[in-house]
């Protein structure tokens, strides 16, 4: 299995938007949330992260084939600090879960990306809290920090955590 990740160019955009869509549909049966009346989940929009030089979207692929999208951002979630990375968005298709796309495809963002990451996780996904603690701990040998952040931003758990220190 080749697993491939790569990052979008503007061209990629609609590709991006109907990869969200499957992200959301999967995120509504954790969080609940409709379709508008467009039969669209109109949660997350492109426009402002599309053309911020700090965000990155990658593909995810596997054998050639589209498996998921990243979004990775230069910026602290919490704090606007730029000496931090953030895992913004992260989606991996039901089809290829379970068979490592998620944790090459991961790890290899955090390659990208040296120094000091933070991964927040909505408090009711515990699936992918599970996954980013399994992830998180191989790839720091289990130094990293988890806080639950409780504020107007976020509710849920936090790993932080930086790649110069990988085990």
């Amino acid at each position: 299995m080749k697993i491939e990740i790569e990052e979008t160019k503007a061209n990629d955009r609609p590709v991006v938007e109907r990869l969200l869509q499957l992200y959301l549909y999967d995120f509504a049966e954790i969080m609940g949330g409709d379709v508008e009346a467009d039969g669209v989940y109109h949660y997350i929009s492109l426009d402002e992260t599309w053309n911020d030089p700090l965000a990155h979207t990658y593909l995810v692929r596997v054998d050639g084939m589209l498996a998921g999208l990243a979004i990775v951002i230069e910026r602290s979630h919490f704090t606007g600090a730029t000496d931090v990375t953030c895992m913004d968005e992260f989606f991996v298709m039901r089809k290829y879960r379970r068979l490592g796309v998620g944790q090459e495809a991961a790890t290899r963002l955090f390659d990208l990306f040296p120094g000091r990451w933070e991964v927040a996780v909505v408090a009711p996904n515990t699936g992918a809290l599970a996954f980013w603690r399994q992830v998180i701990g191989e790839y720091t040998g289990g130094r990293y920090d988890e806080r639950f952040e409780e504020s107007d931003l976020w509710h849920g758990p936090v790993q932080t955590f930086d790649t110069r220190q990988r085990a």
